[in-house]
């Protein structure tokens, strides 16, 4: 426009979209999809038992890389780890429950073998985790139980692929088999299962089978034997299919198979619901994402915060406050709290008090762009929990709505309209001047 000549301005416009083109090609090529769509985040029997059972009031949690970080997100289960920009104070939570999470900065996920700390976390009680996944052959949760001595070894073959182990009682979240001294594979790996059977009825009890590629020394594998009765006698079958060569399982006294075992932890709520991809716990423990709060408690200070939540001293109708209010909940008072089906950007709850209390939301709501209404007036969103939020709500039937609305959202409409103003008036000039220019050449000529 400026020099007038047509192939400068066809340069310009290859150079422009070259400039573009070419560094955005070479930066996203690495992630675009080459391989294929049944590869994504492929279904599993786990995250089928998790979209399933985990509700709107409930979280799970990932030990390890038991999920794909961003499995949650895709199949839309709510999760407490994961991969995601998280705030400083979800931050601080979770580093009271695993100090060494956070392998990234936006990357949560926690340690295996502290699953028996895990499980029996306040902190996560808190953020409403209900269920843990870990890996199948991770350390499992529970109080461990040594076996007996190993004296030998007997190969399971294709012709013999069981044993059993000696007699025991009562309920149980898995077992550790004592597994060839040295690595044994399979060209295409092999089926392991352990069953936990009825003496005398020979009734399958639990049972978990898993694919492993090799087997080699002690193996987790855990059961979902949790509320099998304490006067039930049964014992374990080992199975081993699909070797291409022996495979040597420890035994002791009899022949019977050298087996540790893992018992619940008595009233602590935690039992085994899924095995064989995945072994995940349910959490009984949890509390709801959405709840109620008559009594409070005012920590300033982030150390007796972090502190008080991860014991288990704290009342579950107890919320804590970062700062001060003019509010105080009525210690007699309860409530019955119902959710609305909502989108993830917000949350409606339905609520019915007998006395003034706190309706806390147990979600990552210390940053801007959340707001809180009460029957449609707008509310203070106290800090709670560390890094949830609380709404105070007065005796009566109300609706508690929570919404997220981008920060600056309103400027970057006004910028961009601007802007988008200003090209088409730019636009326009440079044609109409051009136009005009034209005119006057054809009547000087």
């Amino acid at each position: 426009w400026l020099l007038r000549i047509r192939s400068l301005c066809v340069a310009a416009a290859m150079g422009i979209v070259a400039a573009v083109c070419v560094p955005a090609v070479a930066a996203t090529v690495r992630w675009w999809p080459i391989a294929p769509n049944s590869t994504f985040y492929p279904s599993s029997p786990a995250i089928d038992y998790l979209q399933e059972h985990v509700s709107a009031q409930d979280r799970f949690a990932t030990a390890g890389t038991a999920t794909l970080p961003g499995s949650a997100s895709y199949y839309g289960i709510r999760s407490t780890t994961g991969h995601a920009f998280q705030t400083r104070e979800w931050k601080q939570l979770m580093r009271t429950v695993d100090p060494t999470t956070y392998p990234t900065a936006t990357y949560l996920t926690f340690a295996p073998d502290e699953m028996t700390h895990l499980v029996d976390s306040a902190v996560l009680d808190r953020v409403a985790t209900k269920y843990v996944v870990a890996d199948p052959s991770a350390p499992i949760a529970g109080t461990p139980e040594a076996g007996a001595r190993r004296t030998g070894w007997t190969d399971l073959t294709t012709r013999r692929p069981s044993v059993d182990g000696p007699s025991n009682s009562g309920p149980v979240n898995g077992v550790t088999v004592t597994g060839p001294p040295q690595l044994t594979t399979s060209a295409r790996g092999m089926t392991l299962t352990v069953a936990i059977v009825a003496d005398g009825t020979g009734k399958t009890l639990a049972e978990t089978e898993s694919w492993v590629p090799a087997l080699g020394g002690p193996r987790n594998v855990a059961v979902a034997g949790s509320s099998i009765p304490s006067r039930v006698q049964w014992h374990a079958q080992i199975t081993v299919t699909g070797q291409s060569q022996p495979v040597a399982i420890g035994t002791g006294t009899g022949g019977k198979a050298v087996l540790d075992t893992v018992r619940p932890v008595a009233g602590q709520g935690v039992s085994v619901v899924h095995t064989g991809d995945a072994t995940i716990y349910q959490r009984s423990s949890a509390l709801d994402r959405v709840r109620w709060a008559s009594d409070q408690r005012v920590l300033a200070s982030t150390d007796n915060r972090l502190a008080a939540l991860a014991g288990h001293a704290l009342s579950d109708d107890t919320v804590v406050l970062s700062t001060s209010t003019d509010h105080r909940a009525d210690r007699t008072g309860d409530a019955v709290v119902r959710l609305r089906p909502s989108a993830p950007s917000e949350t409606v709850a339905d609520v019915d008090a007998a006395g003034g209390g706190w309706l806390v939301v147990a979600d990552s709501l210390r940053r801007p762009g959340w707001h809180a209404t009460v029957d449609g007036e707008p509310t203070d969103l106290v800090a709670a929990d560390n890094a949830g939020g609380a709404v105070w709500v007065p005796r009566g039937s109300h609706t508690v709505r929570l919404s997220y609305s981008v920060p600056g959202l309103t400027a970057g409409w006004l910028v961009t309209g601007g802007t988008v103003g200003i090209a088409v008036l730019t636009t326009v000039t440079v044609l109409v001047v051009g136009r005009r220019r034209r005119r006057r050449a054809r009547t000087a000529d």
